[in-house]
């Protein structure tokens, strides 16, 4: 099983997980919670991440000290691998945007 969590802005978490080939969404926001499975290709989903190769981000990004912007943690694990951890205080990894479209693009269908 893939399992990705991040939780964003510290209010927001989003959960995916990959279960026999499809993809199973958990979006916890300020507004309530959605879940859902992803109506799109999985293996394309799947594709795009590895493309964007977040096992070779760096753990830290920023001072966490510093709590008075936007802070993030993204736990990330693969089948027969350990869990990766990253966070971050007001700076990112090149490709996080991408990477957040991405999650994003889940619950919106694209």
């Amino acid at each position: 099983m893939f399992t990705e969590k991040a939780e964003i802005g510290g209010d927001e978490e989003i959960r995916i997980e990959m279960c026999d080939g499809v993809l199973h969404y958990r979006f916890v926001r300020s507004e309530g919670v959605n879940e859902g499975t992803y109506s799109g290709n999985s293996a394309d989903f799947i594709e795009s991440l590895e493309d964007m190769d977040v096992d070779l981000w760096q753990p830290v990004y920023g001072n966490l000290q510093d709590e008075s912007g936007f802070t993030w943690t993204l736990t990330y694990k693969e089948i027969g691998k350990r869990s990766m951890h990253f966070k971050g205080s007001n700076a990112y990894p090149d490709g996080y945007e991408a990477f957040i479209d991405l999650l994003f693009s889940i619950y919106c269908g694209e």
